[in-house]
C-alpha cells in the first residue's frame, strides 16, 4: 500500500499537481508527511534546473511585438494657444507638415 501512496504522490508532483492539493488526495494530514512520500531524485533535480534556466532565459529575451504601420491622422488639427485660446490656421499647416513627413497625401 505505501509503494502505491509514494508513487501517487510522486506522480502527482511531476505532474504539477499543487502540494495542498496533492497532499489532500493522499490523505496526507501534515506537510512533514507528505515531504516523506515525496522522494526526490537526482533526475527531479535536473528537471528543476532545466526549468529555473528555461525561465531565466525566456525572462531576459526581449518579446518582439509586430505593429501594423497604419497612421490615422485627424481631419482638422486645431492647437490650442495659451491658456486654452484657438489659433487661426497653424493646425491645418501642422497637419500639412506632420503628412509630408510620412508620405501620406
Amino acid at each position: 500500500m505505501h509503494d502505491i501512496r509514494r508513487s501517487a504522490v510522486r506522480d502527482m508532483t511531476r505532474a504539477g499537481v499543487q502540494q495542498a492539493v496533492a497532499q489532500s488526495l493522499s490523505g496526507h494530514r501534515t506537510s512533514s508527511l507528505f515531504a516523506r512520500y515525496n522522494i526526490t531524485a537526482a533526475e527531479d533535480q535536473r528537471e528543476a534546473l532545466r526549468k529555473t534556466a528555461e525561465y531565466r532565459q525566456a525572462k531576459l529575451t526581449p518579446m518582439v511585438v509586430t505593429l501594423p504601420q497604419v497612421l490615422t491622422l485627424p481631419a482638422v488639427v486645431t492647437p490650442l494657444g495659451k491658456h486654452g485660446q484657438k489659433t487661426d490656421n497653424h493646425g491645418q499647416l501642422a497637419l500639412e507638415q506632420v503628412r509630408g513627413k510620412i508620405g501620406n497625401a
